[in-house]
């Protein structure tokens, strides 16, 4: 009976206030204040803002979500960056509706339907608009970024999702 209560003792010592898990001879982490804020952890730094429509090549135009590429005049080398108007400009980037390869050419055929699936808003044809380097201008002269190419015709308007006719 002495043995069975000394065994009843030391189990009860045990367990005796508290409902966490059994002890496992292993001692239990220490926890430490965050060094965060209670709100949590500091967010990623915002990307810096994209410069102004104007300031950008047609190539970085073209690859812009913001910006819109657009000729000045029939025919014409010049060609004017400027903010996406609407809902049928803003959010494409006009560099995506063209690609080669099997790759660049599935892309660009998701992104032309889904121009065309936004109401009121269709898919136009880039018309000729060559992105070679020294093909076209804007305010800002082309540079290293656009490729050193050959294109079978130029001084077209690039492609761009439009309001439809």
């Amino acid at each position: 009976m002495r043995v069975f209560l000394a065994v009843m003792l030391v189990l009860g010592a045990c367990t005796a206030g508290s409902d966490a898990a059994p002890r496992t001879g292993i001692p239990s982490p220490v926890s430490s204040p965050s060094p965060f804020p209670a709100s949590g952890p500091p967010s990623m730094a915002s990307p810096a803002p994209e410069p102004p429509c104007a300031a950008l090549t047609r190539t970085a135009c073209m690859q812009s979500t913001t910006c819109t590429l657009e000729q000045e005049a029939e025919r014409s080398k010049r060609y004017r960056c400027r903010p996406s108007e609407g809902p049928c400009e803003q959010g494409f980037a006009q560099a995506s509706f063209w690609g080669s390869g099997s790759d660049g050419v599935r892309s660009s055929l998701a992104q032309q339907g889904a121009c065309s699936a936004r109401p009121g808003c269709a898919f136009v044809d880039g018309g000729c608009y060559c992105h070679c380097r020294g093909m076209g201008e804007t305010a800002v002269p082309d540079g290293d970024e656009a490729p050193a190419c050959v294109c079978e015709c130029g001084r077209g308007p690039p492609p761009s999702c439009r309001a439809a006719p």
